[in-house]
């Protein structure tokens, strides 16, 4: 059994590890730490409290996926649930479909008796006007139906996308019965364009995982990990041999191949079927963030979660390695 979560879902990794040891499913320990984490209000980027788009309003995207039967459910846009990962889980154990948006994701929330809660609070307004006069620099107040918001959302987020909130709670486990799941949660981009979707509740491009092979997810520049399919292309590559080391480098050369969009950073965290992991951090331009962490738990190796640095690659980094794959 194993749990690997980035450092942003530091509220629910203890549970999630508990319920493990206590026999419960992948699925079950991931949707219970994120919920944590959605549910905590010092967390910036996901559920409750989470960062506003450039009009002002905050909406939650996430994702969970079953590695035995290959199955995920995801939600995109929601405004009015803090638990997005719940109504994910939802869509996954009783939905014919694997994703739902909007005001019909809410629906099925309803009726499937979630409970209701805006995610917004007044920190989320607070940071949105900060944030909205730094990299648009103008008044909110100035916000209409009228105003067209394309050019200023594209100067901010060409002004901000070094911004430390942009990313997701990601968590990846391996349960009693060897069956592997991956969530994502994210209340997505400050001050992204009203209706933008990033890679987290996309499978294969946020999030992939497969019982035979291990998982992969993604943090960060969403755009990137769309454009390459970043999770599901690790999780292929170990099917095709490579190391879980390997592959996370494969993918990291797939990055270098895009051309024009935007290109900042984006994180990888891969995990083979046996629990070995590689996580790195690709700049894809100089003067990246700085290196993140993740937390790591294998009931055979380590009673005690660990709280890894990541490695940092550059392009450049990438593109002169020896790749002997």
């Amino acid at each position: 059994m194993f749990l690997l979560a980035n450092e942003d879902g530091k509220a629910g990794v203890d549970q999630a590890v508990e319920l493990l040891n206590n026999n419960n499913t992948a699925i079950n320990s991931i949707v219970a730490g994120i919920s944590m984490v959605e549910e905590d209000p010092h967390s910036k980027i996901v559920g409750l409290g989470g960062l506003a788009d450039i009009g002002g309003d905050v909406t939650l995207d996430a994702a969970i996926m079953d590695g035995e039967n290959i199955d995920f459910g995801a939600v995109a846009g929601i405004k009015k649930y803090v638990n997005a990962i719940k109504i994910a889980a939802a869509i996954l154990h009783d939905s014919p479909h694997c994703m739902l948006v909007a005001e019909g994701a809410e629906r099925y929330a309803r009726e499937k008796n979630i409970p209701q809660r805006s995610p917004r609070l007044r920190k989320s307004e607070d940071q949105w006007r900060e944030l909205f006069k730094s990299y648009v620099n103008e008044d909110p107040s100035v916000l209409s139906d009228k105003v067209a918001l394309a050019q200023w959302c594209k100067k901010a987020i060409l002004g901000a996308h070094g911004h430390l909130f942009k990313d997701t709670t990601i968590y990846m486990a391996k349960d009693h019965k060897e069956n592997i799941a991956v969530g994502t949660s994210t209340s997505g981009w400050p001050l992204k364009y009203p209706g933008r979707v990033g890679d987290s509740p996309i499978c294969g491009a946020g999030f992939y995982a497969d019982n035979q092979w291990g998982a992969a997810a993604c943090t960060n520049t969403g755009e990137m990990a769309l454009r390459a399919n970043t999770a599901f292309a690790v999780v292929q590559y170990m099917k095709i041999g490579l190391s879980v080391e390997e592959a996370v480098y494969q993918a990291m050369k797939d990055l270098t191949s895009l051309k024009g969009g935007l290109l900042s950073d984006l994180i990888v965290y891969g995990i083979d079927k046996h629990g070995k992991h590689k996580v790195v951090c690709y700049h894809s331009k100089p003067n990246g963030e700085p290196a993140p962490k993740f937390w790591y738990w294998h009931k055979n190796h380590s009673t005690d979660l660990e709280l890894i640095v990541a490695e940092t690659m550059f392009k450049d980094d990438i593109l002169s390695m020896n790749h002997k794959f």
